[in-house]
């Protein structure tokens, strides 16, 4: 199945971000698998303080990758053959990866009929719980889309603020497990942030909105896109505003906030256990000030008009492969094994907080790199057979399909 091609250039800043919040959970994952975390019972260590300090400053990581996704899904619309194509990657690793551990003599999950169903079925059986929320997402995105159009702005605003209320404030506020919670690893909370991301698309945070993208691509249309005057001039702020600055320093503020209150509630749960829940709220992907936070950070990358040369081609180029490195290190074979595996390049993590910190930062890089270099040979070899199979009945078929959605 050939690759998509967009007829617009993705936006460096945003394909920036996309590659930095992968960053984040792959360092979320590290930091949950080598107890390095402030928990309720658990002694406060300054190995576990600075773990939960680069915890907080990561845990936006989910909710802005999502935000990115319908920020441009709701102008771009639904498309079968973006979906075809991501199921294809995630099966292309849930059946490789396991195959080949058994080539190498290493043990994998799935050695039954009931057990093996991770593999073949990765989306129904949460194998990766975000592709699982996000196909649902994706699947609803058409009617999604469809009402943050029909709706007037107020109509959206209080449509948001009203989920708002029940994924949000309330589990926030909650010292007790909700039924309606799933700590935000789930299609609703997934909807509520493309409904956020629609908003902020179409009315924008303060920034470029729809209408003035829509403005620079007729100017590019009739002008060319090498004469086309530059982005910020469709907007009412300059490259990098204050604005721009400010919204980073509220990420880090909330940040701040997750810290202090998982440090504060985890101390205190040691002496009233009935805190012990509300200890890990903060942490939650639906947290009030988890979402405050991705928001904003992605807010300030609105701001960050990056130059068109070769570093914003490198980003264009590297961003689309992040995907990839989520489905390599969190596949159910290799999610538990890869710290160990990376320990005898590295050792063991460090007593020291700020050895750990640059320990935990070089061990994600690595993992990261390795992971993109896999996913850029996965991106050729189905660049190669979608060459083969194009204007094939099966790649005509998706073609009349996207039309009706066109």
């Amino acid at each position: 199945m050939r690759e998509e091609k967009g007829t617009a250039r993705r936006n460096p800043s945003f394909e920036l971000l996309r590659m930095i919040a992968m960053f984040m959970v792959v360092m979320l994952h590290y930091l949950s698998r080598t107890d390095s975390l402030v928990r309720a019972g658990e002694a406060v260590t300054g190995v576990r303080i600075a773990g939960s300090i680069l915890e907080s400053l990561c845990i936006v990581a989910v909710d802005t990758y999502v935000l990115i996704s319908g920020y441009f899904l709701v102008e771009s619309g639904f498309k079968i053959r973006r979906l075809v194509l991501l199921l294809l990657q995630v099966l292309f690793y849930s059946l490789l990866i396991p195959a080949a551990l058994v080539l190498l003599g290493i043990p994998v999950q799935g050695t039954g009929i009931s057990t093996a169903a991770c593999y073949f079925l990765p989306v129904s059986t949460e194998h990766y719980w975000f592709v699982s929320s996000y196909v649902l997402m994706y699947l609803f995105s058409p009617l999604l889309s469809a009402a943050a159009h029909r709706l007037s702005k107020r109509q959206l605003q209080i449509t948001i603020a009203l989920l708002m209320v029940f994924y949000c404030v309330i589990p926030s506020l909650s010292p007790v497990i909700l039924s309606l919670d799933r700590y935000g690893y789930d299609a609703g909370w997934f909807c509520c942030l493309f409904l956020t991301a629609a908003y902020l698309r179409l009315y924008g945070l303060s920034g470029v909105t729809a209408e003035q993208a829509r403005l620079r691509a007729q100017h590019e249309l009739e002008v060319g896109a090498a004469q086309a005057l530059p982005a910020w001039r469709f907007a009412r702020v300059k490259i990098w505003s204050l604005r721009g600055r400010n919204r980073l320093l509220v990420y880090f503020l909330c940040a701040f906030l997750t810290f202090t209150a998982t440090l504060v509630l985890s101390m205190a749960a040691t002496r009233i256990p009935a805190l012990t829940h509300f200890s890990t709220v903060p942490l939650h992907y639906n947290a009030l000030f988890c979402f405050l936070g991705a928001v904003s950070l992605f807010g300030a990358f609105e701001k960050l008009l990056l130059r068109e040369d070769r570093k914003a081609a490198l980003i264009r180029r590297i961003a689309p492969l992040t995907f990839g490195v989520y489905l390599i290190h969190h596949h159910i074979d290799i999610r538990d094994r890869w710290i160990p595996w990376t320990r005898w390049m590295l050792g063991e993590p460090s007593g020291q907080p700020v050895v750990f910190a640059l320990q935990a930062i070089l061990t994600v890089l690595i993992v990261y790199g390795m992971c993109l270099l896999i996913d850029l040979i996965r991106s050729m070899v189905f660049a190669f057979i979608g060459r083969y199979l194009k204007g094939s009945r099966a790649d005509r078929l998706i073609d009349w399909i996207d039309g009706k959605f066109s």
